[in-house]
């Protein structure tokens, strides 16, 4: 289709695009019933919790993930921008040959294992240990990508790919597990932004940079790049803040601790 006209590309993108937004009008609920509680509170906490925008900047924690998601965004973009024209001329492969439709078919099982095992993974055997997790999985990305470019047999290097894209998202989704942990509710919105723009800088910055690269000393530098920067990304959330207690759950009065056991057992004396 490509090879034919690209627009006709754009069009079949477009009603994907109408296809996807009418399946979601009419399969996801507006709302259910707890939503509804949780906006009841959030009405009446309103007056007493006004929050600033700006709030979320000047959350330590929330630049930080911002930054986790610009550098783990930037490597995964710049892996499916540039993936095209790297095999084409370490390979010799077309994006309108076979050859290359297997290999680009093969990313969809990866990020759906990723994405739909991400939190499961997480939380059994990394629950509280994020950071560690997140630096496990981009380090192996890394080492990952270096070899897929490097390795001289396309379906060798396409495995590679696909291996370090399954870890790359399980570390994407680690990254979007975070902030109900680490940013008070009150600002997890806000907090979100802040996050996502992260992740729209580096999707973005990316081409500049890695084309800087390739034109410098060629695609295995490039991708080298991009592997310090994953790293980086999984360095990162050491920089994070540990709250001295949950911030999302609620807490009894100081120097009253049994009122809340009290209170929620209903087992307080009227006096």
């Amino acid at each position: 289709m490509v090879a034919r006209d690209f627009r006709w590309m754009y069009f079949l993108l477009a009603v994907l695009l109408v296809v996807a937004t009418l399946m979601f009008v009419k399969l996801v609920p507006s709302e259910s019933p707890a939503d509804k509680a949780a906006a009841a509170d959030k009405t009446a906490a309103k007056a007493k919790n006004d929050v600033s925008i700006l709030d979320a900047w000047k959350n330590r924690n929330s630049l930080v993930l911002g930054l986790c998601l610009l550098l783990n965004n930037a490597v995964g973009v710049g892996l499916l921008t540039w993936l095209a024209t790297m095999y084409s001329e370490q390979f010799g492969i077309t994006p309108t040959g076979w050859e290359y439709m297997v290999v680009m078919v093969g990313y969809g099982p990866s990020l759906w294992i990723a994405t739909s095992t991400g939190a499961t993974v997480v939380k059994r055997w990394f629950e509280n240990n994020e950071m560690v997790f997140m630096l496990l999985m981009s380090s192996i990305g890394a080492v990952l990508m270096v070899i897929a470019v490097i390795i001289p047999n396309l379906w060798g290097s396409a495995v590679m790919m696909w291996l370090a894209n399954l870890f790359i998202m399980w570390s994407f989704s680690a990254i979007l597990m975070l902030p109900y942990r680490l940013i008070p509710l009150k600002i997890i919105g806000s907090a979100f932004a802040v996050i996502n723009i992260g992740a729209f800088i580096g999707g973005m910055a990316q081409g500049a940079l890695v084309g800087a690269a390739v034109d410098a000393a060629g695609y295995v530098v490039a991708f080298i790049v991009l592997a310090i920067m994953l790293v980086a990304g999984g360095l990162a959330p050491f920089l994070l803040k540990e709250p001295a207690r949950p911030i999302n759950e609620p807490t009894t009065p100081p120097g009253s601790p049994e009122a809340g056991v009290e209170a929620a057992t209903g087992t307080t004396d009227e006096k």
